[in-house]
């Protein structure tokens, strides 16, 4: 059972009170001794470093509420991860009467409570990017982001366990899915014991604050105003101090370590001077998004002996950092995501119902720096990137011995950028195509055409088929007509009958025409006859006979003027038409069979009238046609696909994969 909740520090003799049962240390707050809790007493541990004036959004004794439920800060830990100070509270979760940890990173919270499990990997074994189950967390798969040293910078009020200051302990940070975060510490070198700590996320619209705690308060985002460059005295302004860890001068390119208010010189860089394109300290707004740019760098790498480049913007948000990435003239607004979200598929990865191509994976490296940043940057710093594209979209993995990070990015165009953060002047013209720059030429207009067209592809066929193309002459000639008249036509002619047959009466002067062949396309043949025939009668029985198949057409045509009066006429009249379809081709022969008839009391009438035979065909227009037609219809679909085809092409020339 554990000692007493109230009562003097053993070093100082103020008062001190445990206001929470789990709590096992306190750093007493009049001489900043830790006081540990034992079962029947306090004891004095040593003196507790003062804290890095860090700006927290909480102090000990504030209340509130996250992820709905109620919480009340108990204590403070101050850690060094190697990125910079990281805040964690000691939080009483009064509803559930347990304990945690409530800390801020990067402009991120998480929110994690120990876990009595036994069981988890050794500490050699995790590596960034593994991922499986822990105990007891059920089927939960996690996903190692980071693995590192902490070391205890400083604390404040109660503790679940005396402050070591200064002393070194081994962590690994894991994500879940759905938001989930945890912590494996693994104590120090030589413990043998790892605590789990199992939480969330917490988004800052998830998280409510009321003061609580007396005393004067130091806000957050505080202005320090301008300090001055320990190397060439020129003057800095710190814009985020809450979460700066390092600092690269603008004007003599020193690197300054940022902590407790000062600058402290680590070293200088030489480097050949860059001028971003989007000011250090420039305000603008991206996807609603409130962003103020506090650092600029140019990264670098290799690939099969060539140079590439490209700039990075460090923007910080009350939400956390956001990146914008420029190559080329070309834009990338990109925002941290979680690794447990983002699943591995063949020869690419799945993130929120959409899959990624792999595009690249390269060594990048840090060649020009200038700003302030959130973790300990140096010149020619390295990480294994690799991208996947699923375009306007980008997934981009930053790997390290020590961490992985996941993040997820959008194509701007640059305008967006310019008008975003109100830059003067023209961006520049974009060079080539962007891994994830979106392809803009669309088949979907020339495919709706091509299907409109095709929908009327029948009806148009059939009209190439009737449509008559250039007349190509066959047969010509006079028709050998009988020397006697039909006697029958005569005789009914008499009785002033107008009936006409070409079937009537015996054939006297069948003949055939000369062959001539019908080639291949061929819609038909047309036959006409003419003649000087005036009032009288002329019949011809034809049968078109192909000399291959010995396959034949039977018709026949007739010139009726046997029941008009009047004189013959000397002029030349034109008689019918008959058109024959669906033939063969081949070579024919027409054979023909005349009759004729005049009025007995009509001059002439016992002289044959003159007819005059024209033969000809349609010329093979129809599948010609319609392949041009086909192919005038489909030309503006292929020549969107091979647009749409080169600009993919020219996309892929970047890729080393």
């Amino acid at each position: 059972m554990m000692g007493p909740r109230e009562g003097a520090c053993p070093n100082c003799g103020g008062p001190i009170e445990f206001r929470l049962g789990a709590s096992k240390a306190i750093v007493c707050p009049w001489c900043r001794h830790s006081v540990a809790r034992t079962d029947h007493n306090f004891e004095a541990r040593g003196k507790v470093a003062d804290l890095v004036p860090t700006a927290p959004v909480m102090a000990v004794g504030d209340h509130g509420t996250v992820l709905g439920k109620p919480f009340v800060v108990r204590g403070r830990l101050q850690l060094d991860h190697g990125k910079g100070p990281w805040d964690e509270w000691y939080v009483e979760l009064p509803q559930s009467g347990a304990w945690g940890w409530l800390a801020k990173a990067q402009g991120n919270f998480y929110l994690t409570s120990p876990v009595e499990a036994s069981g988890a990997p050794h500490y050699e074994q995790m590596k960034p990017g593994a991922e499986g189950t822990l105990p007891g967390s059920g089927e939960v798969r996690w996903t190692v982001t980071e693995k590192g040293l902490s070391r205890l910078l400083s604390a404040e009020g109660e503790l679940p366990f005396p402050a070591p200051v200064g002393q070194t302990t081994r962590y690994v940070d894991i994500v879940g899915p759905e938001r989930r975060f945890g912590t494996i510490d693994y104590g120090t070198e030589h413990s043998g014991v790892a605590q789990l700590y199992f939480g969330y996320e917490v988004d800052a619209s998830e998280l409510r604050v009321q003061e609580g705690s007396t005393g004067e308060r130091v806000k957050e985002h505080v202005s320090l105003g301008t300090l001055s460059c320990s190397n060439c005295g020129g003057p800095i302004e710190i814009r985020v101090p809450d979460q700066t860890e390092r600092v690269v001068c603008g004007h003599c390119h020193a690197t300054l370590d940022f902590k407790s208010g000062t600058l402290r010189l680590l070293g200088q860089l030489h480097q050949d001077l860059v001028h971003p394109a989007i000011p250090l300290g420039r305000r603008g707004t991206l996807q609603e998004t409130d962003l103020l740019c506090i650092g600029f760098m140019e990264r670098c790498t290799y690939v099969e002996g060539s140079f590439y480049s490209w700039r990075e913007y460090l923007l910080y948000s009350d939400s956390g950092y956001r990146w914008l990435l420029e190559d080329s003239g070309h834009w990338l607004f990109l925002a941290p995501t979680h690794a447990a979200d983002i699943e591995s598929v063949d020869s690419g990865a799945r993130y929120q119902n959409r899959t990624y191509r792999k595009f690249s994976s390269t060594e990048a490296s840090v060649r020009y720096v200038v700003g302030e940043f959130y973790w300990k940057v140096e010149q020619g710093e390295s990480a294994f990137t690799t991208d996947y594209i699923a375009p306007p979209y980008i997934l981009s993995e930053e790997r390290t011995v020590k961490e992985i990070v996941w993040s997820h990015g959008t194509y701007l165009e640059p305008e967006e950028v310019y008008r975003a953060f109100s830059i003067d002047g023209t961006p520049l013209k974009p060079i080539g195509v962007a891994p994830c720059q979106p392809n803009r030429i669309s088949l979907l207009p020339a495919l709706i055409t091509a299907a409109l067209g095709t929908a009327g592809l029948g009806l148009i066929s059939i009209l190439l088929h009737s449509m008559s193309g250039p007349m190509v002459p066959l047969v010509k000639g006079s028709i050998d007509m009988p020397q006697e008249p039909e006697q029958a036509m005569v005789s009914r002619g008499l009785r002033g009958s107008a009936t006409t047959t070409v079937e009537s009466g015996p054939s006297t002067l069948v003949h055939f025409t000369e062959p001539f062949r019908l080639p291949e396309g061929c819609n038909g043949i047309e036959v006409s006859l003419q003649s000087t025939m005036g009032s009288g009668w002329i019949g011809v029985a034809f049968a078109l006979i192909h000399k291959e198949t010995g396959a034949r057409v039977e018709f026949a045509m007739e010139i009726d003027r046997f029941h008009e009066s009047g004189a013959d006429s000397a002029l030349r009249l034109a008689g019918p038409k008959e058109s024959i379809g669906h033939l063969q081709p081949g070579t024919y022969t027409l054979r023909l069979d005349p009759r004729w008839a005049r009025k007995p009391n009509a001059p002439h009438a016992k002289t044959a009238p003159s007819v005059e035979l024209t033969l000809t065909s349609q010329s093979p227009t129809s599948d010609t046609c319609a392949f041009c037609y086909v192919l005038i219809l489909f030309l503006p679909l292929i020549g969107a696909y091979m647009r749409r085809a080169n600009f993919e092409t020219r996309r892929f020339e970047n890729s080393n994969l």
